[in-house]
Order: structure tokens, then C-alpha cells, then sequence
């Protein structure tokens, strides 16, 4: 018990002398275990004998870490147990010492500690400590020795003591129980009330049943939480039986909303089919809590049979509940449930309509497909096409993906483009293939839809139509490098990459070039970088913009010397900015590279740094760098009245990286 523990104060030492008897009885016990306890206990044990509250805990931990050994090995737990029984009835023991012991009689105590721990029930100081070693005690002893305290003590010992006893679900305390549940402490008869719900048992239930006929209202309330508290443990045991009565006895009219809908949800776990009319009535009524439960309900109620009487439910269910109940029949996951879902499609009412062909996606098969596709494509009922596009997407079965893959090849544009979005987010084995001859379709609503979908599903295979079709058309070539780009990121093969964007390259257009150019950028790699490096000295502005820019984003190291030269000669200051950008972006990124090849880019870049913004960008670089060297190539800067400030913390820097270094 909590409450145990909070009650740590000073307190003289009890004085029992009527029980130096059963000490010296125990002391004998003590030495026939002396020899198997270890020779550490002594000095911990004269500790909490005469430990005060407020003192050092050095010894309560330690007797915590003796008790835990112990616990694992039985011969030193009995032994310890003596010890610890010793201290118990020391009559100069403190107070605070013996609520440490029974604290760890709660851990290890046995039938030998009861009689003791018994014996202190009635003491005002030690109840509750010797009751929570009592309550946490295995051996029958301990439960009878706490029933029989019950007329010996009042008040909170008493409270107690019941709070015990329902705590361990004592059966053989409902006869003692029963009586106190009419007791003239409030306190008293609300334990006993509460400890009987806790025991659980038909007797316990009986009890409580009666006390509620002439419970007043006070009381009435306690009754009935405990009821359910009976119910519920009936329920856990399989005693259904016992349940049921009790579960239907709360759910009555009048009786507390939160009693109500507890019982509801015991009577659905335990009723079977006799509780789905309960179910339908809160289902179709007009309490809003209850509705809400019966809803999760329909989902947790499992079998066939009840599937067939929540659909049928569907037909009395008002308007604003049939699209709710179509999402729980369909979150049950039983087939059976299909064909009312499919009558609930026609629905006039949208949101009924929508919630059906939602629950398609869960309960249909392929042979709803044409029904999805249809409403998918209707452009005019927004809430039911998202809902049938929704479910091509889950719709599970062997025939899916092959109906669909015919669907996109059906004489009409809308079904078309709906087969192929649904493919390309059901990820659909084979679909690519298939989305390629889309890419020559008449319709260029369809030609676009197929490149958004083979960027989902394309590979290598079908790189070559799409770039086919980047190259000869305008109106798609922005949709074709998207899907493109797409497909290289899921080529591992970088050069293979490279030559199939690179093939069309000489015969198309600047825009098209453009195009290829910025997919090079995709996967990088050798044949990229020379076919760019050639770019970037190209005739046409247009062609040199796009590879420098493309450049400017390298990943790869090996593209600094590209940059740096473009740096270095570019007539265009917004080529030489991006260039120098990327090329120190890519001195900082390397930090395998050895330090005095970095100090000499660094010197190559600040050579045709042009900008202050520029020389700012490698006064940080050479700053990360702990080098004399760059410590000298900072301090050539500090002339520069404009980069004087920046000069002298990057200066700073390296100074105090050096330093660390000695």
C-alpha cells in the first residue's frame, strides 16, 4: 500500500514486553540459521535496528541488496527472514528500523513471519507496515491472520485491512465483508464495498446485488462501480454465465452513462449473439456515446453471423449513421458484408455513396472493378471518385492487377487514365510495360498521366521511350524529364545511365539538350561529367547556362577542376559566381583529401574570387583548417579592410586549433 509508505516519522520505540516470549523463541530459530548467513549481515543489521529516520540510507541500501540476493537463494532467504523477525520484536529496535523490516518481509516473508507481523495489526504505528507485508505475503496464513484482525481494530487500521484483503481477492473474506458494506463509517463500508468488487466472485457479486436493493444513494454509486468491477472479473475468468446477469442489470435506462456503456461493451464480449439487439438499439438511438461505442463494437464483435445482423442493421440505421457503419463493417474484414455494401453504392446520399465504395477497397474483389473504375472517372462527384480511386488502390486479389492492366487499353480516355494512376500506386508488377504503349496514345491527357506513372514504375527497360518522347515533343517534355529523371535515380549504373541520355543528344534541340543536360545530373559519373565539361564551352547560351548549373550541384569531387576553370574564364559573372560556389562546395566536402592539395584550391579559388561574399566562403573553409600554412594564407587577407573582421576570427580559429594540437 502507498499510503504505507509515505508514513516514515520519528517515533519512540515500541515496547512489547508480553512478547519477549515468542522473541527468545525466535532468537533459538536464529541460531540454528546462524551458520548459513554471511558474516556481512551484522554490521547492516545492528544498522537498521537502530536506524532513524533522516539518518544516513547506506544501510537501507544495503539491506535492500542483501534482501535481493536472498530472494535467490532459499536457505539464506529463511535465514535472513529469522534475522530480520528478530529485529521486529527487539524491544530497542526503532520505529523507523522496524517499518524498514517489514518492508522487506514484504519482499521475502513466508508463513514464518505472519505470527509477528500479525501481531502488530492493532498497533497504530506499525499497521500499515506490517499490513503490506502481510498483503504481499503468499501462504494462506497471512490472509487469515488479516481477517482476523478485522474485529479487532476501527478507524483507518480497519480501512485498511479490507483495502488488503480485496487487494488479494480473498474469498474467504466475503462473509465478513458483506457485513461491514452497511457500516455506520462511510469509510469503512465504501473499502468493504470496493474489496468485494475487487474479489470478484459470484458470492461477492450476490452480496453486492443485495446491498444495492437498500443502499441509499450515497452508497448506491460505490455498488454499482463494484458490480462492474465483479462483472469484469467474472468476464477475465470465464464465468460469462455469472457475468451476463450483472452486465445487463448496469446497462438498464437510468443507470449512470459511464456504467451504461461499460456494460454495453461487457455485454458484447459476453452475450454472443444475444447481445447484438443491446448493440443495434444503441447503434440506432439517439445517445451519441453510446452510438460511438456501438460503432467500435461492430468492428470488435467477431463471426459471420454477426456481420449478417449488422448489415441488416444498415436498413434502420438513420442517414447520418449508414456511412460510419459502412466504415466499421468494412474494418471487420468479412467478405460476407459485400453485398449490402455494394446496394449502399447506389445511395442517393453522397457521403453513404463515398463511404461504401470505400469499404470496396477492403471487402471487394476484381469483379469490382468496373463499378471503381467508372465512379473513379467522374469528375463530377468528387467524394465518391476519391473514394473509388482509394480503393483500386487497396483492392486486393490475384485478378487486380491484370483487369486493370486490360483497363488501360479500353476505348475510353477516362478509364484509361484511372487503370493506369491505380497501377502506378498499386506499384504493380508488369504495369511499365504496359505504360509505355500509353506513351503514343491519342489522347495527351493519357500520354501525360503514362509519364507520371512510369515515373513510379519505370526502369531501365523503358528509359529509352521516355527520353524518345522528351526528345520529339514540346507540350510533354517538362512531364517526360520528370518521369526520366525518375527512372535514373533507380539505376544504379551511372555511365549506363549516361549513354542512354547522351544517345538522341546530337540530333535534338536546345531545349531538348537542355533537357538531357540536367538528367545527366541524376545519377553523375564519368561519361556525365566529360559530356557536360564539353557543355559548358557550348555555342548556345542556353546549353552553357544549364551544364554550369548543373555542375554548380556536383556531387562528385571530380568536378572541382570543371568549375574551377569555369570560374576562372567565365565572361558571365552569374556563371562565375554558381561555378566558384560549387567548386568550393566541393573542397569542403572532401575532408579524406590530404590538407596541403585543399590549402592549394583554396589559394587557386581566392585567385579569382572576384566578390567579397566569395572570399568570405573560403576565409571559413581555411578557418576549419589547423595548419600554419592556412593560418598564413588567412593572415595575407587582414590588409582587406572589408574582410579585416572575418580575417581575424578565422585567424582566431586556426590559432586555437594549432594550440590544442602542443
Amino acid at each position: 500500500m502507498s499510503n504505507v509508505e509515505c508514513r516514515m516519522s520519528k517515533s519512540e520505540p515500541m515496547k512489547r514486553p508480553a512478547l519477549a516470549v515468542l522473541s527468545l523463541l525466535l532468537l533459538a530459530q536464529l541460531l540454528v540459521a546462524q551458520s548459513s548467513a554471511p558474516d556481512q549481515w551484522e554490521s547492516v543489521l545492528k544498522n537498521i535496528a537502530a536506524y532513524q529516520f533522516g539518518q544516513s540510507t547506506t544501510g537501507l541500501v544495503a539491506l535492500a541488496k542483501m534482501t535481493g540476493e536472498a530472494s535467490q537463494a532459499p536457505p539464506t532467504r529463511v535465514a535472513l527472514e529469522k534475522r530480520l523477525l528478530v529485529i521486529l520484536q527487539q524491544a530497542d529496535a526503532t520505529l523507523d528500523g522496524k517499518k524498514e523490516v517489514c518492508r522487506q518481509l514484504s519482499l521475502i516473508g513466508s508463513a514464518e513471519s505472519v505470527l509477528s507481523l500479525a501481531s502488530l495489526l492493532s498497533d497504530a504505528d506499525m499497521s500499515d507496515w506490517a499490513r503490506y507485508a502481510l498483503e504481499r505475503n503468499p501462504d494462506p496464513a497471512a490472509m487469515a491472520a488479516l481477517r482476523g484482525a478485522l474485529g479487532k481494530v476501527s478507524g483507518k487500521m480497519k480501512t485498511g485491512l479490507i483495502n488488503s484483503l480485496g487487494q488479494r481477492r480473498d474469498t474467504a473474506a466475503t462473509g465478513e465483508l458483506a457485513k461491514l458494506t452497511g457500516d455506520s463509517d462511510e469509510a469503512i463500508a465504501a473499502a468493504a464495498i470496493a474489496a468485494l468488487g475487487k474479489i470478484g466472485s459470484q458470492e461477492a457479486a450476490q452480496v453486492l446485488t443485495d446491498a444495492k436493493a437498500t443502499a441509499g444513494a450515497q452508497r448506491r454509486g460505490a455498488v454499482m462501480d463494484a458490480l462492474l468491477a465483479c462483472a469484469d472479473h467474472l468476464t477475465a475468468v470465464n464465468q460469462t454465465k455469472d457475468a451476463l446477469p450483472i452486465y445487463r442489470s448496469l446497462y438498464q435506462p437510468g443507470e449512470p452513462a459511464h456504467l451504461r456503456m461499460a456494460a454495453l461493451r461487457g455485454l458484447a464480449r459476453t452475450g454472443g449473439n444475444a447481445a447484438v439487439s443491446q448493440v443495434i438499439q444503441a447503434l440506432i438511438g439517439d445517445d451519441p456515446a453510446l452510438r460511438r461505442l456501438a460503432l467500435r463494437l461492430v468492428r470488435e464483435m467477431p463471426g459471420q453471423a454477426m456481420t449478417a445482423r449488422f448489415t441488416d442493421a444498415l436498413g434502420q440505421a438513420p442517414a447520418d449513421l449508414q456511412a460510419p457503419l459502412l466504415a466499421a463493417l468494412a474494418d471487420r474484414g468479412d467478405a460476407t458484408a459485400r453485398p449490402a455494401i455494394i446496394a449502399a453504392t447506389k445511395s442517393n446520399a453522397e457521403e453513404v455513396r463515398a463511404a461504401a465504395l470505400s469499404a470496396l477497397g477492403q471487402l471487394g474483389n476484381d469483379s469490382d472493378l468496373p463499378l471503381l473504375l467508372e465512379t473513379a472517372a467522374q469528375s463530377d462527384r468528387a467524394k465518391a471518385s476519391h473514394a473509388a480511386a482509394e480503393s483500386l488502390r487497396q483492392l486486393r486479389g490475384p485478378g487486380v492487377n491484370l483487369a486493370l492492366t486490360k483497363a488501360v487499353e479500353s476505348s475510353e480516355a477516362k478509364i484509361r487514365l484511372v487503370a493506369m494512376k491505380a497501377l502506378a500506386d498499386r506499384n504493380a508488377p508488369g504495369g511499365a510495360a504496359l505504360l509505355v504503349t500509353r506513351l503514343q496514345d491519342p489522347d495527351a491527357t493519357v500520354r501525360k498521366e503514362s509519364l507520371k506513372a512510369l515515373a513510379k514504375l519505370g526502369g531501365e527497360q523503358e528509359l529509352p521511350a521516355v527520353l524518345d518522347l522528351l526528345l520529339k515533343t514540346d507540350a510533354l517534355r517538362d512531364a517526360a524529364e520528370n518521369a526520366a529523371a525518375a527512372i535514373c535515380a533507380r539505376i544504379e549504373e551511372a555511365n549506363k545511365t549516361a549513354e542512354a541520355v547522351l544517345a538522341g543528344f546530337q540530333g535534338a534541340g536546345a531545349p531538348a539538350r537542355c533537357a538531357l543536360l540536367r538528367l545527366l545530373g541524376v545519377n553523375e559519373g564519368e561519361k556525365a561529367l566529360a559530356a557536360l565539361g564539353g557543355a559548358v564551352q557550348d555555342a548556345s547560351p542556353e546549353i552553357r547556362d544549364t551544364a554550369i548549373r548543373t555542375l554548380a550541384n556536383w556531387r562528385d569531387p571530380r568536378a572541382a577542376e570543371v568549375l574551377f576553370n569555369v570560374a576562372k574564364n567565365a565572361a558571365d559573372s552569374t556563371h562565375q559566381i554558381l561555378a566558384l560556389r560549387g567548386y568550393l562546395r566541393l573542397v569542403a566536402a572532401d575532408a579524406k583529401r590530404p590538407v596541403e592539395e585543399t590549402l592549394r584550391m583554396y589559394e587557386k579559388a581566392m585567385s579569382v574570387a572576384q566578390r567579397v561574399e566569395e572570399k568570405k566562403l573560403i576565409l571559413g573553409g581555411l578557418a576549419g583548417l589547423a595548419n600554419s600554412a592556412a593560418l598564413k594564407m588567412v593572415e595575407g587577407c587582414l590588409a582587406d579592410e572589408v574582410l579585416k573582421t572575418d580575417t581575424a576570427q578565422a585567424a582566431e580559429r586556426i590559432k586555437a586549433a594549432l594550440g590544442k594540437q602542443k
